[in-house]
């Protein structure tokens, strides 16, 4: 039977081999989630174990890699002439996992004249209307004064 911690959970030991397996089900093209699901954990497990064993850190920098570039050969793959499968699915792919090279992202800058910071004012407009004669000179000797 699996050990399990105080708290009652599954706890699964970790194993070197286990870098090896992460790279090589990424690179089939598994997210760290299916990943997880393939090695019998949990994500939060993976990331534990990133943190606590620098070679599986390392592992997991190859993995993210591994995965991308899984996306990114079937998307050169479609792009050429009779290629089969689902273009949505690939791109959605190649985004999702090389998110850095393949994100569409779009960013506007607001500046001022001459590309500086745009120029700014605060103003309090307050309705005097209800005012009597009284406060409105007490307004007006206040703005002057």
């Amino acid at each position: 039977m699996q050990p399990r911690d105080e708290a009652g959970r599954f706890v699964v030991l970790y194993k070197p081999e286990f870098c090896q397996q992460m790279i090589d089900l990424a690179a089939q093209g598994y997210s760290m989630n299916g990943v997880a699901g393939k090695l019998g954990v949990t994500r939060r497990t993976l990331y534990y174990w990133r943190d606590a064993h620098p070679e599986f850190a390392e592992a997991m920098e190859i993995a993210i890699t591994a995965a991308g570039a899984f996306w990114e050969e079937r998307l050169i793959e479609m792009s050429k002439d009779g290629a089969k499968g689902n273009a949505s699915v690939v791109i959605f792919g190649v985004k999702n996992r090389a998110r850095e090279d393949w994100l569409d992202v779009q960013r506007q800058e607001l500046t001022g004249a001459d590309g500086g910071p745009l120029a700014t004012e605060n103003k309090t407009t307050v309705d005097v209307t209800g005012l009597s004669d009284e406060q409105l000179a007490a307004l007006a000797s206040i703005r002057t004064g």
